[in-house]
């Protein structure tokens, strides 16, 4: 019998639907400073960065599962997003690899897909991978022109940031030169900061990827923009797959499945 802990963290920050899944945990995110009273957990108890929501999204939620809830190395835990979960990959002979797929917001297609057989897939798949994230998609791919993943940051978000984020990466991981150049020069990532892996991977990885990112914080200007403000979200979207690809982690992937 199969004793670990499985579960799923799904971050919302205004009222949807909630799968029906009993091993889907809905967090409020930002919680400390939202006028929302979502009914459910938020991320503001123990030890927390809550207030910070506007500057980490979503890795709020993150840091308050990594900080206060008690795992065993090989328990298994994943983020979603209140409308944003893995699905299941088709199979067959026509079936192509699909990074997004539009579903109705509806509690029945909801729970047609977030459910047991959702469970059993993941617990299977995570036999022989380390983690789960979203099929590869193009950082930026419009009109037939490709992007590499650093030309689009420095596009459409603020260069300082990334440049203090690679700076800091090399001075804590030098091991890391190699793989960080590689990893700008590619054009295909995951998004949305989502994962289910063992309790274990996520330890590692979090402990990297938030050693870099309150250095980055104590040496870069918040912009007063509320979309720039985002920026620990958004560079820690693009390092997840970097931090996978340098580790060598086993990774399969699933689709990103977007009830809108």
């Amino acid at each position: 019998m199969d004793t670990r802990k499985f579960s799923i963290y799904s971050v919302y920050h205004k009222p949807f639907l909630q799968p029906g899944a009993g091993f889907v945990i809905p967090i409020h995110a930002g919680k400390a400073i939202s006028n929302t009273e979502l009914g459910f957990a938020g991320d503001d108890t123990g030890d927390n960065i809550s207030d910070q929501n506007r500057n980490f999204c979503e890795l709020t939620v993150v840091y308050w599962i990594w900080k206060n809830v008690a795992f065993e190395p090989g328990d298994i835990w994943g983020l979603c997003h209140y409308r944003r979960y893995f699905g299941i990959p088709a199979t067959g002979w026509f079936s192509k690899k699909r990074s997004f797929i539009k579903r109705k917001p509806t509690a029945a297609e909801l729970d047609a897909r977030v459910n047991d057989r959702f469970k059993d897939y993941v617990c299977h798949t995570l036999e022989t991978a380390d983690a789960i994230i979203q099929e590869p998609a193009y950082a930026s791919k419009k009109k037939g022109k490709i992007l590499t993943i650093e030309a689009h940051y420095l596009q459409e978000h603020i260069a300082e940031h990334w440049k203090a984020s690679k700076e800091v990466m090399l001075e804590f991981y030098p091991e890391y030169a190699t793989s960080l150049a590689e990893f700008c020069n590619s054009e295909k990532m995951s998004f949305a900061n989502m994962m289910i892996a063992s309790a274990a991977v996520w330890d590692g990885y979090l402990s990297w990827l938030f050693h870099i990112l309150f250095e980055v914080q104590k040496r870069t200007a918040i912009p007063e923009d509320a979309y720039q403000a985002r920026v620990f979200g958004f560079i820690s979207e693009r390092i997840l797959t970097l931090y996978l690809r340098h580790n060598k982690l086993r990774v399969a992937y699933m689709p990103i499945e977007f009830y809108e």
